[in-house]
């Protein structure tokens, strides 16, 4: 005989004195259900007798999913930067053109949470490389806020939730990956390769500087509500490598197939770019 009990991450679950009648061994199934990250974990947990002996099992990356969530385990691959946390904030200055973080404990933002890169200026840029192991896409459900340019990189997707705002000079969102040695180098060319299987979705709003960058690069990209690039370029697509002009006009070269697993580009939402391009 078996019990199933399902429970939202986002609220606390205690389990205690539960007792079974008529039976010397029951199992307990909890489900931790996350609706914004589209995922579930379950860990069952044995009862013998009439009392539940023990029970808990909390995976870091479901904790990490909580409203006041925070990229977490950065190391600095190449340029300078110092990070000062508070409890929903996490500023992060950088003190170079080019700045390069591994986040080996994810670059998810909660709903009541935010980052904000300080940079040197408009042009500065930073990639935000997701690594790892982890199974589940980034999640910005909070505020993303930067004077130049922000690359997110993660090969499991990257999510922007319906609380997302996003305010940025710039923004690479891709599953795939840049080489960081010739990106610290300076090279004026971005190519982005070796892109994985998961998806870009945007259910947030999304703004670019004046004349910025908005790409979302990946098998499967979707735009739900509203992206903002006024006089700029958006550029939403898929292919085995994607160059970019960083100091030019946006999307120069694709190589490969434009679409090379059966990739689906979907717009259900707003692209403002006034005479920009898309």
């Amino acid at each position: 005989m078996g019990m199933v009990i399902s429970h939202n991450l986002a609220q606390p679950l205690h389990i205690m004195n539960i007792q079974t009648k008529g039976c010397a061994m029951s199992m307990i199934s909890i489900t931790y259900k996350n609706l914004a990250a589209h995922n579930s974990l379950t860990a069952s947990v044995m009862m013998t007798a009439s009392w539940l002996i023990l029970v808990i099992f909390t995976p870091s990356h479901a904790m990490a999913n909580g409203a006041y969530a925070l990229p977490g385990g950065e190391k600095v691959i190449g340029g300078e930067a110092s990070f000062d946390r508070s409890k929903s904030t996490l500023d992060i200055k950088q003190g170079s053109d080019r700045l390069y973080i591994d986040w080996h404990k994810g670059f998810d933002i909660g709903a009541k949470a935010s980052v904000n890169f300080h940079q040197p200026d408009a042009n500065a840029l930073v990639v935000n490389r997701v690594v790892g192991g982890k199974n589940n896409p980034t999640q910005i459900m909070g505020s993303l806020n930067a004077n130049g340019r922000v690359i997110i990189l993660d090969q499991n997707g990257v999510i922007f939730g319906k609380n997302a705002r996003v305010d940025v000079g710039g923004l690479i969102a891709s599953t795939g990956d840049i080489n960081e040695k010739v990106f610290l180098n300076g090279e004026k060319n971005l190519t982005i390769e070796n892109i994985g299987n998961g998806k870009i979705i945007n259910q947030g709003s999304i703004s670019i500087a004046d004349s910025g960058l908005a790409a979302f690069v990946a098998p499967h990209v979707r735009n739900d509500r509203l992206i903002i690039a006024r006089k700029g370029t958006v550029v939403m697509g898929d292919a085995k490598a994607v160059t970019f002009d960083l100091y030019g006009d946006g999307l120069i070269e694709v190589v490969g197939d434009k679409k090379p697993r059966g990739s689906t580009i979907e717009n259900k939402g707003k692209i403002d770019v006034e005479v920009g391009q898309i």
